[in-house]
């Protein structure tokens, strides 16, 4: 049984994510590490087909394995669970999140990850669980921003809390398409993202999802034939979801213009990129951000790079 007294904070972690964790992931961790209760690092076991989400998985599985080794001594509330895909386990993850199926998929229809997911929260000690995929980016004020988002969590309509979506305009105003504006800091959204999220397990049990097959078109179905797997993403199946339950996702910056949480989302990883991030974790942290990233919550790489030259 989750405890109801702590926070969970459950990272997704795969071996061809290794360059980019060695230069972000501790950031990630260090960001929530002193108001959050145990750090769940889910680390994917079964390598993907193609380049996308395949890229490099054999060659970094060691190494990876060694890096994370090296942050436990540093983390002790860090618990490192590699993706468990026996027919037992996968039955109990089934039963906890799903109503319709004591099956679920390795994959969604990409080769991208499914089941992956659902085991690292199923993984977690607390009943209330803040997600990152190890990509993410956040910046502001971790203490004030979870102080106010579990009250908001404490809504039965609200089904998850995110970070504002990209750093703060002077009017934190967003750039993505959004529902309805709650007041200045708070947004509604009825669609989802696993990138990262605040949730308490109960909005799952309370409301379970459906396994569905992709709606077909040329595009899904030839990357379906090409994974020879059918399954819809869990962002699709998570969105139908809150909107069957109207339920609801809130962006929330926090209580006041100085005390809030932002996340960004790198949308491209190239080489060059990778070898950026200390540098673009030093202006996150500064508060330097190239104005045109204002209100934007994917990363616009080339802007950042113009604005340090």
């Amino acid at each position: 049984m989750n405890r109801t007294d702590g926070i969970s904070l459950q990272i997704n972690i795969s071996p061809s994510d290794y360059l980019l964790c060695r230069k972000l992931l501790q950031f990630q961790i260090n960001f929530f590490y002193n108001h959050i209760d145990e750090v769940v690092l889910t680390i994917e076991s079964k390598k993907s087909k193609g380049k996308r989400f395949g890229n490099n998985f054999n060659n970094y599985q060691d190494k990876l394995n060694l890096f994370l080794e090296s942050l436990r001594n540093q983390f002790p509330k860090i618990r490192v669970v590699p993706v468990d895909y026996s027919p037992d386990a996968k039955k109990k993850v089934a039963k906890l999140f799903f109503s319709n199926t004591k099956f679920l998929p390795d994959k969604d229809f990409r080769g991208g990850p499914f089941y992956c997911y659902f085991f690292g929260l199923y993984s977690c000690a607390f009943q209330k669980i803040l997600h990152l995929d190890c990509d993410m980016i956040l910046g502001g004020d971790a203490k004030h921003w979870l102080t106010g988002a579990i009250k908001l969590l404490n809504d039965p309509s609200v089904a998850f809390v995110l970070p504002l979506s990209g750093p703060p305009t002077s009017e934190f105003n967003i750039c993505q398409s959004y529902t309805k504006r709650l007041n200045r800091y708070t947004y509604v959204f009825d669609r989802f993202t696993t990138r990262v999220f605040l949730t308490d397990i109960t909005k799952f049990t309370n409301h379970k999802l459906f396994l569905k097959l992709i709606k077909p078109n040329i595009k899904r179905i030839g990357r379906a034939l090409l994974q020879q797997n059918f399954w819809e993403m869990p962002e699709v199946l998570i969105t139908e979801n809150i909107r069957r339950t109207k339920t609801y996702r809130v962006d929330y910056w926090g209580e006041n213009d100085q005390q809030g949480c932002y996340s960004l989302h790198p949308v491209y990883k190239p080489a060059s990129f990778i070898e950026f991030v200390p540098k673009l974790l030093e202006q996150v942290q500064n508060n330097k951000l190239p104005n045109v990233q204002k209100g934007n919550y994917d990363l616009i790489y080339e802007a950042f790079m113009t604005h340090t030259n």
